[in-house]
């Protein structure tokens, strides 16, 4: 169940973290609508948090390489599968796994369901890949986690590969992912 939307503000409840994150797409003249919600986890809790606040269902994804050395945020279309051999063909890595949710606390500060482009704030050592599926509309609104799976912000997706995050010096990187049943 997704509490009430507000508009260009901090919600009541918001952690340091989330109002550090919010502040900046503020400070970057980025327009944005949050609601906090129950933990959207699973992709049907996504959809209803996507459906409430009127916007394009996302997925975001952290993979890494097999060493571990090179690791991807990738933020595709919510319905569609995240085929491994298409991102690899893509990122012209051998093979990727998801990260484990020690390495995402460690490396984002963000928990499981929490994942997105906004979770790019903790990574100053620039070590994770921001990767965009090119099916995505650079002019849909897009919700993202705010560093939560318990928060959400509707953005405008070109306002995050534009400003947002090249200010956090991470430049996306857009690839198209084919579908192997396509």
């Amino acid at each position: 169940m997704t509490g009430p939307i507000y508009t260009d503000a901090v919600p009541d409840g918001a952690t340091l973290l989330q109002q550090q994150a919010l502040q900046r797409l503020l400070n970057l003249g980025i327009h944005f609508r949050v609601a906090c919600c129950d933990a959207a986890v699973t992709i049907d809790d996504c959809r209803a948090v996507g459906r409430d606040l009127g916007v394009t269902l996302i997925k975001n994804l952290l993979v890494s390489n097999r060493q571990k050395t090179r690791l991807h945020l990738v933020t595709m279309p919510g319905d569609k599968p995240f085929v491994t051999r298409a991102f690899t063909a893509g990122r012209g890595v051998s093979r990727v796994s998801f990260v484990s949710p020690d390495t995402l606390m460690q490396i984002l500060a963000t928990p499981v369901g929490g994942v997105g482009p906004l979770s790019l704030l903790h990574d100053a050592d620039n070590t994770v890949e921001m990767v965009v599926d090119t099916d995505l509309n650079p002019d849909s609104q897009v919700a993202v986690p705010v560093l939560s799976p318990s928060m959400y912000a509707a953005v405008r997706l070109r306002d995050l590969t534009e400003i947002f995050l090249p200010d956090t010096g991470h430049e996306p990187v857009f690839i198209t992912m084919e579908n192997p049943a396509d």
